[in-house]
């Protein structure tokens, strides 16, 4: 089997892990207590947006996120896809991760440790 390649021929850099449910469900009471700071609602549609949006490894941008969403519930449009995202990282669940040079901000699971985004300018 042929190792995966970026296009300039580097190989692709390690595959975030999936969440565990450990994480989850600290991730589910971190949401609650931050909604509840703010006066927000917490439901069971913003914690199914939330789900989804967390259990997407790697560095993707809202398009992304949205599309995903979408594949579970075609009826959630693009703007409470994008409010809930505001509200993931305001709450501390989701972090920006860093922008591309077409301007696309790329988002991620918050990381203990320390990692550098490293991005190729030859690809």
């Amino acid at each position: 089997m042929a190792k995966k390649t970026l296009p300039c021929g580097r190989p692709l850099p390690p595959i975030t892990p999936l969440p565990t449910e450990l994480q989850l469900r600290q991730w589910q009471d971190q949401l609650r207590k931050y909604l509840s700071e703010k006066k927000l609602k917490y439901t069971e549609q913003r914690w199914s947006i939330a789900k989804i949006i967390l259990e997407t490894a790697g560095h993707v941008d809202a398009l992304a996120l949205t599309a995903k969403v979408k594949e579970s519930y075609p009826n959630i449009g693009m703007a409470t896809v994008y409010r809930n995202i505001k509200v993931l990282i305001d709450a501390g669940v989701l972090e920006e991760s860093h922008q591309t040079a077409d301007g696309r901000r790329l988002y991620e699971l918050p990381h203990e440790a320390h990692h550098d985004h490293i991005i190729c300018l030859d690809c």
